[in-house]
Parts: structure tokens; sequence; C-alpha cells
């Protein structure tokens, strides 16, 4: 029975993916708009509203957006997840809050909406690549209790390792004051060395000029590291369009034919191999291999059967357990824990890419185990 409803909800996803070729690209943006005062001058305002009740009216089914303003403080408006049936009436509520904001903000603090967008998105779950936009007309203006953020200091808060785009659109001054360059007009540029920080400077802040801001937002498809000759080798036309319906289609196709084996081979799967890559607080760091038994807990820290020392700190004996069961891996915090950022204080269920830290000091990425994940 479990294994026919499987293969339904996956030929369902072919489907979808066959369908709407483009929903395999949806992932999650944080769309934050400028509340200072300042934003009332011509129009502004009201012209990076319609572009944002335009974003969420076009929302297409899979995308995840989040909207929020700022001035003194971060404020979030809502969360967008769009179903398939286009989630009307959410889209309706998050439009009216955003047809009800005033600018009224005595300052623009960038470093508020930096933060929570990277406090939102550690906890998002979502698959899907992450972006973060910014519309605001004075970068460079916080309150006398904020300073002025450079973008090493952009970088510092949002860093190029966590693997967003971060996109800040603003007046033309603003954004070549922060890039320290001159910049034509409505053109995307990035510093070398923070190559996910990127900049579109607008000549005005009308409907027109953001409208095209967000657009080459979402059609910058470029990896954050991209050298100039992978880009300078898009400047020429591809001879023939790439069929992306058929390979989408193949690569559904096989993720079916993969699930299936591994429906079959569940039953023999007996043990679970991970590999912890361990960094203390003074920047030791290694990588150690846990080959896990379904049912079967282990222990982790300096006396534990995972061993985990800092070299800079005394710990317990054992600091967590984990244990696999029901097909999740289970952590029992026994010391300090947290899990991408988040308190643990009881049993949670953790898995590959997740982030464990120990009295943030020291630092436990899981990482896939390999071969050991099943057994002869």
């Amino acid at each position: 029975m479990i294994r026919k409803n499987l293969v339904s909800l996956l030929m369902a996803l072919l489907v979808s993916l066959l369908l709407s070729p483009l929903s395999v690209f949806a992932g999650v943006t944080l769309m934050w708009v400028d509340t200072s005062g300042s934003m009332n001058k011509e129009g502004r305002f009201e012209s990076a509203k319609d572009v944002l009740i335009r974003e969420i009216e076009n929302a297409k089914p899979g995308d995840i957006l989040y909207v929020g303003h700022f001035d003194t403080n971060d404020y979030l408006i809502g969360r967008l997840a769009v179903d398939e049936s286009g989630s009307k009436e959410e889209k309706e509520k998050i439009i009216l809050k955003v047809r009800s904001l005033s600018a009224r903000g005595p300052w623009t603090n960038l470093d508020e909406p930096l933060q929570a967008s990277k406090a939102i998105l550690l906890e998002e779950r979502a698959a899907g690549n992450r972006r973060i936009v910014i519309l605001s007309d004075g970068l460079s203006d916080p309150s006398p209790d904020h300073q002025a953020v450079d973008l090493a200091k952009i970088a510092e808060i949002v860093p190029q390792s966590l693997g967003w785009s971060l996109y800040l659109i603003g007046l033309s001054q603003d954004i070549e004051g922060l890039f320290q360059t001159k910049i034509s007009e409505s053109q995307l540029t990035v510093n070398p060395e923070y190559p996910h920080v990127k900049g579109i400077p607008l000549a005005e802040f009308s409907h027109e000029k953001i409208e095209d801001a967000v657009e080459a937002v979402k059609n910058d498809s470029r990896e954050p590291a991209e050298s100039k000759e992978a880009a300078s080798l898009q400047t020429e036309p591809e001879p023939n369009p790439i069929p992306w319906p058929l390979i989408l289609g193949a690569l559904a196709l096989a993720a079916v034919s993969i699930s299936l084996l591994l429906v079959q081979r569940t039953k023999h799967r007996e043990k679970l191999g991970l590999v912890f890559e361990i960094r203390d607080g003074v920047g030791e760091s290694k990588e150690v291999h846990v080959s896990i038994e379904k049912g079967k807990k282990k222990t982790a820290g300096p006396n534990g059967e995972i061993q985990i020392e800092a070299l800079d700190m005394e710990l317990p004996a054992v600091v967590f357990s984990i244990l696999w069961q029901k097909g999740s891996l289970w952590l029992q915090p026994q010391d300090s824990i947290t899990v991408n950022g988040k308190l643990a204080s009881d049993k949670v269920v953790v898995g590959i890419g997740d982030l464990i830290k120990v009295r943030d000091k020291v630092s436990i990425l899981i990482k896939e185990g390999g071969d050991e994940n099943v057994t002869e």
C-alpha cells in the first residue's frame, strides 16, 4: 500500500514537472521595502508598493515569498507559500497589508532586514535557491545607534558560504557609494570579493525602474562564484535551444526509478553512515565517520562513541546522543545545543546539511556518509 501511494505521488510530481517546468526553479525569496520618510518623495513609496504587489500576484505554485518592511527596525508582514491552486486568498491577505503601509520611519537601518533575513532563512526548510531583495532609496542613512554598513559588513551578516544571493536596489549614489565604483543605470554589479552581494542602481525610484530591477533579479541565474570567463561565454547565443521539458522529464523519471529501488531495499537497510565535520572554537577541525545501527543509540562528547573535544573549553563527558529510528535521526541534547541556530531543549530530528553547535563554540556539520548507508 505504501509503495502504491509513493508511486502515485511520484507520477503526479512527474506530470507537474512536465506541465509546469518553471516550478522546478521555485525557491525562497525575501522582499523588503524601505518605509523611511524619504520614500514619500516623488511617489517612490507607492511605486515600490505597486511592484511588490505585482510580485505577490505573480508568484507561481512552488514559490515561497516572505514580505517585510524596515526603517529603524524590521517588520515581517507575512510568508506566502503558493500551492497548486495559486493561494489566492493568502495573496490577498498579504497584499491588503502591503497597501496599508505608510512611509514614516525616521531612519534606514539596513542591517535590520539583513539580520532578520538570515534568521528567517536559517529556519526555512523548503528546497530551492534563496534570494534577499531590498528596495530602498537611502541605503546609508542609519540611526545614531547604528553604523552605516559597507560591503564587508553586509557580507559578514549574510556570508557567501550560505549560498544565498542578496540584491540591493536603490538610487545610483547609494549603490555607487556602497560598491565604490561608477555603475551604469540598472546594471547589476558585483564586487569580486563579495560576489553574492549585488547592486542595481536606479536614476529614479519610479515604478518602471523598480520593475526593471526586479526583473533583472529574477533573470539573474549566475552562481555567486561565477568567473569572468564563464560570464563571457554567455554572450554568444546558443545555436539550439535546450529542451528543458525533455530533460526535466528524464530527471523526474530517474527520480521515480531510484525512489522505487530505495523502497524495495528499505527492509535491508540496517545502518546509517554519516560524516560529522567538527570544528572547535580555536579553528581546529576534523571529520568523524559515524555508522549508526538502526534502533541503537550513540553518544557524542569527550567520552562518547563520537569523539567531540574542544581545545579552548571543557565539555561534559557526553553533550548529546543520536538515535536512528523510524526513518529519522533523533538528537537528544545533554548540554547547551543549537540546531541551525535554534536552541534544542528536547529531542529533535536532524539530517544531512544540518549545523549543530555545542555552547556556540563547537560546530558540527552533518554530511553524507557514502556506502555505509546500506549493508549487505
